[in-house]
């Protein structure tokens, strides 16, 4: 199994996993919310409609009470019926109640008294409605009758507050309930989160660790292919600078050149993927030794100029007084910037020119910036490839970069150079056209023993 089909089976994994942990999220929380549904179920359907029964109840008897006192007043029998067939109806609702579950113990005493009081005021109300002179006589009937009402309303509010205690109880439980569901629906919703984290920071490591050792060996293939490449490439160069004193035909000598052309180029081309690989391994050390950038500047200018020529280029430089003071610093690897960006403007300019300019940009008593800066006059960058460039083993897609050469690290590499000397390197568009290559670095001068030292 490749290293691409571990990483499928290892996403895969965590889909599968956070998949699993989704449902069974999913399913405690459906558990939860169905259970707290039902309570609320209850309460709605059976607690609350019997309270207010029982409040029903209690306002129908008084109406009965006072239905009673009014039929006996006014002489209505008909007042009277409706009285007692309300009164029929209260025994008959609350024998209805007292078959429901848990109840029959609570509503018995009611009941009991509830009949007790209708049977007495209705044969007292029967009786005084006919012979309303005898209401002296019954005076005593009449008071017990207000006791056995007074006891009947008692037991109803003792009912009422029981059914009230009962639903404030559970409608509290219900919400408690709903704070635990919450609690454990955020609980759960935290760790299959915190699972889902925790697998995909273990698979990006191995991921991670996987592609860091395919870009070490990248990085030592590179560098050890480098190195074997240098020593026949450096044999070849030997032997073209030979050919170069023997008398040779006008033929053989563009031969010659030819293949001396070829040689430098794959030599530069060694010494990019050096430079890379020695960067990206975190292996390059900046080197400190005396130098002057005319030296330096001048054999690029001389290695440049045929290949400016022949594209009818031109190649302008324009230096100050840095060129010519003793410097402390990195020659190979400043020579190497410069020639990657005096490279670039060459290979992608096709008419105009390449200015090279040389200048210090800031000056201390022992160190100085030094700005080099190389503008062409090509087609420029798009602004979305410029950090992309940037990046190792890229260039522009489509047909422009297939017109040249190159391996795409030329820049990555500068820009690791340009880091590593405590410099800078940055790119932008001109407002004309072209690129302009800002190289910032550092060095010591003036250049002393003691400097060296």
């Amino acid at each position: 199994m490749n290293r691409n089909d571990k990483v499928r089976l290892q996403i895969m994994l965590i889909a599968l996993i956070g998949g699993l942990a989704l449902v069974l999220y999913l399913v405690l929380n459906l558990f939860l919310t169905v259970a707290n549904a039902n309570r609320l179920d209850e309460l709605q359907q059976h607690h609350y409609p019997l309270i207010e029964d029982i409040r029903a109840l209690r306002q129908d008897l008084v109406s009965v009470r006072e239905g009673f006192a009014a039929a006996v007043g006014l002489g209505d029998q008909l007042l009277l019926q409706e009285s007692m067939q309300l009164g029929a109806d209260i025994l008959q609702r609350i024998t209805s109640i007292q078959q429901r579950k848990q109840l029959q113990t609570q509503v018995q005493p009611v009941f009991d008294s509830v009949s007790i009081y209708l049977q007495t005021s209705t044969r007292l109300a029967s009786t005084l409605l006919h012979d309303p002179e005898q209401i002296p006589v019954y005076q005593a009937a009449m008071e017990g009758s207000l006791q056995e009402f007074d006891a009947a309303m008692a037991d109803l509010d003792d009912l009422l507050s029981q059914r009230q205690a009962l639903y404030q109880a559970l409608l509290v439980e219900t919400r408690q309930a709903a704070d635990r569901a919450n609690v454990w629906a955020a609980f759960l919703g935290a760790l299959v989160i915190a699972l889902l984290l925790g697998l995909a920071y273990l698979v990006s490591r191995r991921v991670l660790a996987d592609i860091n050792e395919s870009d070490r060996l990248k990085d030592e293939f590179l560098a050890t292919i480098s190195h074997e490449l240098c020593t026949p490439m450096n044999g070849v160069v030997g032997a073209h600078s030979m050919l170069q004193d023997m008398a040779l035909t006008d033929d053989q000598r563009e031969w010659l050149d030819i293949a001396q052309s070829s040689a430098d180029n794959m030599m530069n081309t060694i010494e990019a993927v050096l430079q890379y690989s020695e960067i990206a391994a975190g292996k390059a050390q900046p080197i400190r030794k005396p130098f002057t950038l005319q030296n330096g500047l001048a054999e690029l200018q001389r290695g440049f100029r045929q290949g400016f020529a022949e594209r009818g280029l031109a190649f302008d430089c324009i230096t100050g007084d840095i060129m010519h003071q003793p410097l402390l610093g990195d020659e190979v690897r400043v020579l190497y910037v410069i020639r990657q960006l005096i490279s670039n403007g060459l290979k992608f300019t096709e008419r105009g020119g390449v200015q090279l300019r040389v200048e210090v940009d800031c000056d201390r008593a022992d160190q100085s910036m030094v700005r080099v800066r190389v503008e062409d006059t090509g087609p420029g960058i798009p602004l979305q490839h410029l950090a992309r460039l940037q990046q190792p083993f890229n260039q522009l897609d489509g047909s422009f970069s297939r017109r040249h050469q190159g391996m795409g690290i030329g820049l990555a590499t500068c820009m690791g150079v340009a880091n590593l000397l405590g410099g800078s390197l940055s790119l932008q568009n001109g407002p004309q056209g072209g690129v302009t290559a800002d190289f910032c670095f550092p060095v010591e001068l003036p250049y002393t023993e003691n400097n060296a030292r």
